[in-house]
């Protein structure tokens, strides 16, 4: 999992890019809320090439359950979508 930790201005977040990691489950959202926990930091961005397409399909579940955990440990997220078109 590719992350880094970026501080703007007293404000930090951590933003995950990757072309190989995708967050393609529940594990794998565990796996990033318990990075945030490690470096308390509540606050992540996530760049569309780092969701996977099962994200994007509500068929599967995977959004809204990513999006409940999230809340459920107070962790606030911004996806980046550079490309609309695709989805």
């Amino acid at each position: 999992m590719n992350y880094r930790i970026v501080n703007t201005n007293n404000n930090k977040y951590i933003e995950f890019a990757s072309e190989v990691w995708k967050l393609s489950s529940e594990q794998d959202v565990l796996d990033c809320i318990s990075i945030c926990m490690e470096n308390d930091v509540y606050t992540i961005m996530l760049h569309s090439n780092v969701l996977s397409e099962d994200f994007f399909n509500l068929k599967t579940r995977l959004a809204g359950m990513a999006l409940q955990k999230f809340i459920n440990y107070h962790v606030k997220v911004a996806v980046i979508i550079e490309d609309e078109g695709r989805y």
